[in-house]
């Protein structure tokens, strides 16, 4: 990976951490992060290091001429290559990082798992002891061992609990198609399909830090607390948690006080029925009761009983009535 794209990144990147980018290279800027996996990788090692320690200004074009002077890039000599590595070693300088990346170390190539849970909910402890439940129709990719990397990085589409292992040296980021999130040790929800503009954090335990891809804009989210980021109009929502919206997790549902048309709007989302209410009336009537590991039937009856209203199944729609 050492050859002049790499020292270009370097300075793109340095410039855009800065904030002198040009229009120009920041719209050149966007498109790498989006569409080249290298750039992007080496976009969220540097974006950690300048975020985590106090930099002064730069000017980075001053800085990468006095470095682009001393290098022929058209060279293939040992000589050539020592400069190149130099150049390298020169730019994280600059950044104030006095221990090489892993980009210099490109030699050390990390070995991935994928997984995907399809129909059932899989559990999935890595390397480093995080522990991750993953909801159907969902895939993590995750390096096979965290050891070597400053940072402790996963990929996710779909829907995924998260039980970090806390380690303050290695910061843990889970990379979805919209967003960034960012932990230390903590627990956390995340409903991130690829298909849906809409990233949806739950965070039980500590706090985690949401952000968009470009990195520009940030959401600290405490334990008890909801974030929906909308990847259309970049903004963020933050809400109270819903208990019942872990149900896939949790197999646990509580119901306190809420109207029958509030039940089977939680009730289609945690069995996938189509719920109707037969009369219009019946809508707001108020329901209190608890459910844990409990079928649709066994839900179904209670409702009649409490209730006193029938019901009919017929394929993946249930029709509730009042005698």
């Amino acid at each position: 990976m050492h050859n002049k794209n790499n020292i270009d990144y370097y300075k793109l990147i340095s410039q855009y951490l800065a904030g002198e980018l040009t229009s120009e290279n920041k719209a050149l800027f966007f498109k790498l992060l989006k569409e080249n996996n290298d750039f992007s990788e080496l976009y969220d090692h540097l974006a950690i290091i300048w975020t985590s320690n106090n930099k002064e200004h730069f000017n980075t074009d001053t800085a990468w001429r006095k470095l682009s002077g001393k290098l022929e890039f058209n060279q293939v000599s040992k000589k050539a290559k020592i400069y190149k590595h130099i150049a390298i070693a020169a730019t994280i300088a600059i950044f104030g990082i006095l221990s090489t990346i892993f980009i210099i170390n490109s030699k050390h190539t990390l070995d991935y798992t994928t997984v995907t849970a399809q129909t059932n909910i899989l559990e999935q402890t890595l390397s480093d002891g995080t522990n991750i439940t993953l909801n159907q129709n969902s895939t993590l990719v995750f390096p096979n061992n965290f050891n070597t990397d400053s940072i402790r990085k996963v990929k996710l589409e779909g829907e995924a609990y998260f039980e970090v292992k806390s380690d303050t040296n290695k910061t843990f980021i889970v990379e979805t198609e919209h967003a960034y999130i960012k932990v230390l040790g903590t627990k956390f929800n995340l409903n991130a399909h690829s298909n849906n503009n809409l990233v949806e954090l739950i965070v039980t335990e500590g706090k985690v830090q949401i952000s968009d891809k470009s990195n520009e804009l940030s959401q600290i989210i405490i334990a008890g607390e909801s974030c929906i980021y909308n990847n259309i109009d970049n903004s963020f929502r933050i809400i109270e948690t819903d208990p019942n919206s872990l149900f896939w997790k949790t197999q646990t549902l509580t119901f306190r006080n809420n109207t029958l048309s509030e039940v089977c709007s939680v009730l289609e989302n945690a069995y996938n029925y189509k719920f109707e209410i037969a009369d219009s009336s019946c809508k707001n009537i108020m329901f209190t009761s608890s459910f844990t590991n409990a079928g649709i039937n066994e839900v179904l009856e209670i409702l009649s009983l409490s209730l006193g209203i029938s019901y009919t199944k017929n394929n993946d729609t249930i029709r509730l009535i009042k005698p």
